[in-house]
């Protein structure tokens, strides 16, 4: 099943900040660079509101899934 719905991107700076401490970020001209343990997800979407599903795939990217999931339950389905 595929997540639907919009994760506002102060949500998912706030989980960042708790299951990634010390995570980077950096805004482009059109995404955000979010760095996290010696690793870059490049394609952050810049938008007040981001696809659930794009969300999904950058915690998986940096191995945050359970701690997101509490953080942002939307994450779960």
């Amino acid at each position: 099943m595929a997540s639907s719905g919009l994760v506002p991107l102060k949500d998912i700076w706030r989980m960042m900040d708790v299951c990634a401490p010390g995570y980077g970020r950096k805004e482009r001209t059109h995404d955000w660079l979010v760095t996290y343990d010696k690793k870059s997800f490049p394609s952050l979407p810049r938008y007040q509101s981001i696809a659930a599903g794009h969300v999904k795939k950058m915690v998986r990217f940096f191995g945050i899934m359970p701690c997101a999931q509490r953080e942002i339950p939307r994450l779960r389905n």
